[in-house]
């Protein structure tokens, strides 16, 4: 009767263990996708306003600090932008800006990008 007593001692022991550890996974799991969700909800904002449909990466960059560049250009997919490289005359000479805009704002522009004419 004993050894019955200490495995329903062990199984209540280790269920209370599993349950500690997955909570605390939840937590860190909740609190990364946070981080995440808010980086995409300020570039989407940043983005959405009108008359600045397209913002240069450096602008967003500026504005949008602590990333690496190719982390930035990730969160930036994940809100719903899309890349568009202009060749413009800037202060340094002529070259190409990597602009960035969300898809939703800038369907028009990406259909006369690809337009041949």
């Amino acid at each position: 009767m004993e050894w019955v007593l200490g495995v329903l001692t062990a199984v209540v022991v280790a269920y209370f263990t599993a349950l500690f550890a997955a909570k605390n996974e939840k937590q860190r799991i909740r609190e990364e996708l946070k981080l995440e969700h808010a980086v995409e909800t300020a570039i989407t904002q940043l983005l959405d306003k009108q008359g600045w449909e397209l913002r240069s990466f450096d602008t967003i960059k500026r504005h949008v600090r602590g990333f690496d560049d190719d982390t930035l250009r990730q969160y930036l997919v994940r809100a719903g932008a899309i890349a568009f490289d202009d060749q413009t005359r800037r202060s340094e000479g002529p070259g190409k800006v990597e602009r960035w805009g969300l898809l939703k704002n800038n369907i028009e522009r990406l259909h006369r990008a690809d337009d041949p004419d």
